[in-house]
């Protein structure tokens, strides 16, 4: 792990004065760095989903390389995971109960996994907390990390973001579909195998013109299930759930909607056409679901001391 990184995973609030000599005069962002987190799998407003893992090559002027940035969004997908609360889940009775009555999508029958995985990842979605602990997680991480290199990093609404970019309050921070967007089967899916544009694929296009390019990375950690004390493994275990069945429902989704656009464009009576096209926006669910998630968002910042 590097040095920068183990500093933010200090527990400790106890910080050492720094004895560096004149710090680095870094470049302000031109553009902002916008993470998405993961989109819920119901229109709910949820706050405490994972965010993706990406990096962005400009954050290498700053010193921070993409080992160091990626691990700082591993650990904070698990300090908001709310994972002490994990084990009030481990009832089989309990696991049954929310995969029968809290699972419209069938999202466990479609993935062939068990009913506890979406026990896992429904009692994620609606713990309160651990919101202080991931405040001073980011706290540490600005004064630790960002703060030295004049950069500020926080979570946003989409209504924030978009204030913050200047843009107006009802522009989407999804792009349309595109036919060419097309996603492999069902079964390539669960497999691993993904569309050429990913679900934050479709959102950064969108934004590209006012955001810094990603490079995405695998949606879950590697290694997850080597965290040390089975809380921690529980936690990583709930975020590498979420990271890997929310897009992959949402690109079974979209492929369901390319097909139902080219019935629409197949067919001549302008009735059912109409239908078919009302359904297809129905089903696609990346646009509508992208307005109920926040964002990790990093950009310049002064320090006024």
């Amino acid at each position: 792990m590097d040095t920068q990184s183990a500093d933010l995973h200090e527990t400790t609030t106890t910080e050492t004065n720094s004895t560096d000599s004149q710090p680095p005069n870094y470049q302000p962002l031109e553009r902002l760095i916008a993470i998405p987190r993961v989109c819920n799998l119901t229109d709910r407003l949820l706050t405490n989903l994972p965010f993706i893992r990406a990096y962005t090559d400009i954050l290498t002027n700053f010193g921070i390389p993409e080992e160091v940035f990626l691990d700082f969004i591993d650990e904070l997908n698990i300090i908001q995971a709310g994972h002490t609360a994990l084990k009030y889940m481990q009832k089989a009775g309990q696991v049954i109960h929310f995969a029968d009555h809290i699972d419209p999508t069938k999202i466990t029958t479609l993935l062939g996994q068990c009913s506890d995985l979406t026990a896992r990842l429904i009692h994620m979605a609606y713990i309160k907390g651990p919101f202080a602990r991931r405040t001073a997680y980011l706290n540490r991480a600005n004064r630790l990390l960002f703060h030295p290199k004049h950069l500020e990093v926080s979570i946003v609404s989409g209504k924030q973001l978009r204030k913050i970019l200047g843009l107006h309050p009802k522009f989407p921070l999804c792009a349309s579909l595109c036919p060419r967007w097309t996603v492999p089967s069902k079964t390539d899916l669960v497999q691993g195998v993904r569309s050429r544009v990913r679900v934050p694929g479709r959102q950064l296009c969108q934004l590209i013109d006012y955001v810094y390019d990603l490079d995405l990375a695998a949606e879950a950690k590697r290694g997850w299930s080597q965290e040390k004390g089975k809380v921690r493994r529980d936690a990583a275990k709930v975020v590498r759930d979420w990271q890997v069945v929310s897009e992959v429902q949402h690109e079974i989704w979209r492929g369901e909607a390319i097909l139902l656009y080219d019935m629409a464009g197949q067919t001549a009576d302008l009735k059912t056409r109409k239908k078919l096209v009302k359904k297809a926006r129905e089903t696609d669910k990346e646009v509508r679901h992208t307005e109920k998630i926040t964002w990790l968002v990093v950009q310049n910042w002064q320090d006024s001391a």
